[in-house]
């Protein structure tokens, strides 16, 4: 855990820093109350702070005091170290802000004790904060869906890409796939099944979907390659799971952010600004992705779509997408812009596993547990998996050690980079 130490004697912040860094955590150091309040309130601050009372720039409480009027995304759990024991001191110190305290000269024991109800206290603060986010995101993105689904759809026929012929996209195999053609000649016959949907139909439910969002687009040419069209993007993804033939269908939408700009000013009549401009996209993938899994559905297939859309900006200097081999770009045109969708196909076995080899975004296969370990399912088949579930799920199998494995299905490297969080990986 990130701790900053502030006092304005060196002894006590040397003491401080070497019985903190022996107790494995990472120590910052503040010479004063100034220095503590400006390093708290910076990006990537501690989230604990062992505050000296009486410091000569700014006191322990008036740093306190000064953080709680400060807007920060988590405020940090504050521990005042003080020579004072008084009950009116104490009390001052607390209604100045500080979340704790501890007298001079501390108790190893009574530090590592309080440290760790701080630790609790701010994971607590994180995860909550987390789930607003998360809560506020969900509300943009829905606000953002309406605004663009009540757009009127652009009238006429959507025509289907002129590239090449018309070729069922396959369900690859764990064999080798075979190297792409070239964009003139046709794309091979699949070797073992069909999606259920030719390359031309992909094209055709793309139009169609982007002209109910009132976007005249057009398709325009067809890629099978492993290179990305843009070395900067807005990006969005959403899979989903064909359980009768064992694959896992990634999509990708891909647009430069000078195109993002221009369509998101026809489709909404207003600029964009850079977090617009990802939902956009994101929710475009929303409205293709359905499409899409209604004409497989309606073809006698059962997708199963467990996971929303995700988005991120993606500068490839930097970040490698993990696109997989034997993938398809399709591009469209979009009032004098382009947009790439890219769908990518692979096996997904069903995968048995106990719950200690579980990992975050894996999906449930089936209800767990099955009928004859438990009257009712702790989790119903498509559930993806988080750390509060997967804890949940250990503490089942602790206590029942006759269940069988759980059958799940593993996330393509694909699904994996857009579900990890920015800076996680």
């Amino acid at each position: 855990m990130k701790i900053l130490v502030a006092d304005d004697e060196p002894t006590v912040r040397r003491i401080m820093q070497v019985f903190l860094e022996k107790n494995h955590h990472e120590v910052v150091i503040a010479e004063g109350g100034r220095q503590a309040f400006e390093l708290l309130k910076a990006e990537g601050a501690p989230h604990v702070a062992i505050i000296d009372w009486m410091m000569p720039d700014l006191t322990g409480p008036e740093v306190c005091a000064k953080l709680r009027e400060t807007k920060l995304r988590v405020r940090p759990y504050l521990l005042m170290l003080t020579s004072k024991n008084s009950e009116a001191d104490l009390a001052a110190d607390l209604d100045a802000g500080a979340d704790d305290f501890l007298t001079k000269p501390f108790r190893s024991a009574e530090m590592l004790a309080r440290l760790r109800v701080a630790e609790r206290s701010i994971g607590c603060a994180l995860e909550i904060q987390e789930r607003l986010e998360e809560f506020e995101a969900l509300v943009e993105r829905h606000k953002m869906l309406g605004e663009m689904a009540a757009r009127p759809a652009v009238e006429g026929p959507a025509p289907v890409a002129p590239a090449a012929p018309s070729a069922p996209i396959p369900v690859p195999t764990s064999s080798p796939a075979p190297e792409p053609p070239p964009e003139s000649s046709p794309a091979p016959a699949a070797p073992v099944a069909e999606l259920g949907l030719s390359a031309d139909e992909v094209s055709f439910r793309t139009v169609h979907a982007l002209r109910e969002l009132g976007l005249d687009a057009t398709a325009t040419r067809r890629l099978s390659d492993a290179s990305r069209p843009y070395r900067i993007s807005y990006s969005a993804w959403v899979g989903f799971v064909l359980p009768d033939r064992e694959c896992w269908v990634d999509l990708l939408l891909e647009a430069d952010p000078l195109s993002v700009n221009t369509i998101f000013a026809q489709a909404l009549q207003r600029p964009a600004s850079p977090a617009a401009g990802q939902v956009f996209i994101v929710e475009a993938l929303t409205i293709i992705g359905s499409s899409l899994r209604a004409m497989l559905q309606g073809r006698g297939g059962e997708p199963l779509a467990a996971y929303l859309a995700h988005g991120q900006r993606v500068d490839r200097t930097y970040q490698d997408v993990p696109v997989g081999d034997g993938a398809t770009t399709y591009f469209f045109e979009l009032a004098g812009a382009e947009i790439a969708l890219t769908v990518c196909t692979q096996p997904c076995p069903v995968r048995p596993v106990t719950t200690q080899a579980l990992r975050k975004a894996d999906l449930l296969a089936d209800c767990y547990p099955p009928p004859g370990c438990s009257e009712v399912a702790l989790f119903t088949r498509g559930t993806v998996l988080n750390e509060h579930y997967i804890g949940k799920l250990i503490a089942f199998g602790e206590t029942n050690k006759g269940c069988p494995p759980l059958q799940i299905y593993k996330p393509t490297p694909l699904a994996r980079f857009f579900l990890a969080k920015p800076g996680a990986r």
